[in-house]
């Protein structure tokens, strides 16, 4: 039949089972056409479905002719109709398990209430340092332990050199002062005190 801008192809099924009517299932094919009675688009496809409790039947019409004869699709889905019953029983599941039990509720409520401790006073002054404990982490130690180790340049800092004297760089003496006097030493290379004369470094 014809509608005023489309062309329907319709197909009805009647459904039968034992000999019983069950239902009609009806399928049609639109074809959309524009004032010049011309396609537009592809002609579009409106299956049938015949819905039951363990069963749903779809009927798609394929190609109609001009002898009032069409091919057909038709398709059993057993249990279709279970899949949503199987998400609403997911769903009421999921709630179920996030409801609070009625034990732990009593036992929420059969908990004393925290007691409320006055916050600790800070007996420390601030000229008293401040001692941390030693890390118990094997790698933190190590690195600590390295780090005591390493000699540090007062111009160029940490030297990678654990038991070095003098500056790899720019030729410091890494202690800075005098082992003797307990004088500065500035100068560059240097292997006496300029203090005391005595020898900075002894083998």
């Amino acid at each position: 039949f014809v509608e005023p801008n489309h062309h329907v192809a319709a197909l009805a099924v009647m459904a039968q089972r034992a000999g019983r009517r069950i239902g009609v299932v009806a399928s049609e094919k639109r074809q959309f056409v524009d004032v010049r009675g011309e396609p537009t688009f592809a002609p579009s496809t409106h299956a049938g479905i015949l819905s039951r409790p363990f069963q749903d039947v779809y009927v798609v019409l394929g190609e109609a002719r001009d002898n009032n004869t069409a091919t057909m699709r038709i398709v059993f889905l057993p249990l279709a109709s279970w899949v949503w019953l199987g998400v609403l029983l997911t769903a009421a599941g999921s709630i179920m398990m996030m409801w609070p039990s009625s034990a732990a509720v009593l036992a929420a409520k059969s908990t004393p209430a925290a007691h409320h401790y006055p916050p600790a006073r800070n007996t420390m002054t601030s000229n008293e340092p401040l001692v941390l404990a030693p890390s118990l982490d094997p790698v933190e130690a190590a690195i600590a332990k390295a780090r005591a180790a390493q000699r540090e340049c007062a111009t160029c800092g940490p030297r990678p050199e654990p038991h070095a004297d003098y500056c790899s760089t720019c030729g410091r003496f890494l202690a800075q002062n005098c082992p003797s006097c307990g004088a500065r030493v500035d100068e560059l290379g240097a292997r006496f005190c300029s203090a005391c004369g005595d020898q900075l470094v002894r083998n």
